[in-house]
C-alpha cells in the first residue's frame, strides 16, 4: 500500500481551499456585476504615477540612509583603532551621503522635467 505523503495532502487540501473560494468569488460577481475595483495608486496620469512612486521612494530611502549614517558612526566608534573597520565606516558615510544627494537632487529633476514637458501657450 502506498503512503500518502504530506505535501501531497497538503496540495489536495490547498486545491479544495481555492477552489471553494473561486467558487464564492463568482457568487459575488454574479450578485452584483457593477462591482468596480478602486484604482490602487490613486492617479488616472502617468505624471501623477511618477510623483507617488518619488514619494514613496523618498519616503523609504531617507530613514534608510539615516540608518546607515547611524551604523557607520557606530561602527567608527568602535573600530578600537582598527584601520579596515575605520575605511568601512568611512566607506559606508559617504555611500549614505551621496544616496541622500540623489533623493535630494531627484526631488529636483522631477520638478525640472515637469517644468520643461509643460508647455505654455500665451
Amino acid at each position: 500500500m502506498k503512503l500518502i505523503t504530506r505535501k501531497k495532502v497538503l496540495i489536495f487540501s490547498l486545491s479544495v481551499i481555492v477552489s471553494a473560494q473561486l467558487c464564492f468569488a463568482w457568487q459575488v460577481f454574479a450578485a452584483n456585476p457593477t462591482m468596480e475595483i478602486p484604482n490602487p495608486v490613486g492617479t488616472n496620469t502617468f505624471e501623477g504615477l511618477v510623483q507617488n512612486v518619488a514619494k514613496w521612494f523618498y519616503y523609504i530611502m531617507v530613514p534608510l540612509a539615516s540608518i546607515v549614517i547611524l551604523y557607520a558612526a557606530f561602527l567608527f566608534l568602535t573600530s578600537g583603532g582598527d584601520e579596515e573597520k575605520v575605511k568601512k565606516a568611512k566607506r559606508a558615510i559617504t555611500y549614505a551621503v551621496v544616496g541622500i544627494a540623489i533623493i535630494l537632487i531627484g526631488a529636483g529633476f522631477i520638478t525640472l522635467i515637469k517644468s520643461l514637458l509643460s508647455v505654455n501657450s500665451p
